[in-house]
């Protein structure tokens, strides 16, 4: 068999990752065929190889943030068979840290873009459904081994995720260290409080953190 069909497979990946590297950078609408070009060595002809429009590479690279965050939770899963484990790792994972954060700027620059185009804006909101669908499964797993308090997993859910959402946004706009190594404990405390679990110390000293 034909090693090219994989070849091209990684190529076509590297390009994307290439993109989304610059989005992160300088911006959805700012982003250049050639810059791409260059950021992996290679020329014009070769980004358009795959991508016929710039329009579909920026589209193909939303989507490639997408299944890479998702692959990223599946994989974080594995093995883990406590629900309430399940539900902190699967949000731990996505979190950005004070020296890892590139994949959230490049989330907000698609979001933002996603306002005035409507196909982004289906593949955003199919994509946030997504991921309200596997914290709800997850919340609806536990409640059925009675290890979840009764709550309503989808409204838990999405919830969670607008607060997820929310803070990492503020505390990457406030550019603060602090903020940034809050984000783990005050999602956590959430969670288990949410669940009727207890923590190891008042939410407030987490919040000041």
């Amino acid at each position: 068999m034909s090693p090219r069909p994989r070849v091209e497979a990684q190529r076509r990946e590297e390009v994307l990752a290439a993109t989304c590297a610059i989005i992160g950078e300088v911006g959805f609408r700012h982003v250049r065929i050639a810059d791409v070009a260059e950021r992996i060595g290679t020329s014009t002809g070769i980004i358009h190889y795959y991508f016929r429009t710039k329009d579909e590479l920026l589209e193909a690279a939303f989507r490639f943030v997408i299944e890479s965050a998702r692959a990223r939770s599946l994989a974080a899963l594995e093995g883990l068979t406590d629900p309430k484990e399940r539900l902190i790792t699967v949000i731990r994972v996505n979190l950005p840290t004070s020296s890892h954060h590139q994949d959230w700027p490049i989330w907000i620059h698609l979001w933002a873009e996603a306002l005035r185009d409507p196909a982004l804006r289906r593949v955003s909101v199919a994509a946030y459904d997504r991921w309200v669908r596997l914290i709800e499964d997850i919340i609806k797993e536990g409640q059925d081994q009675g290890a979840l308090t009764d709550v309503d997993a989808r409204e838990f859910a999405t919830q969670l995720l607008a607060m997820v959402d929310g803070l990492v946004i503020q505390a990457l706009i406030s550019g603060r260290p602090a903020a940034m190594r809050a984000l783990r404990p005050t999602v956590e405390a959430f969670i288990r409080l949410a669940l009727g679990d207890s923590i190891d110390r008042p939410l407030d000293a987490l919040l000041s953190r």
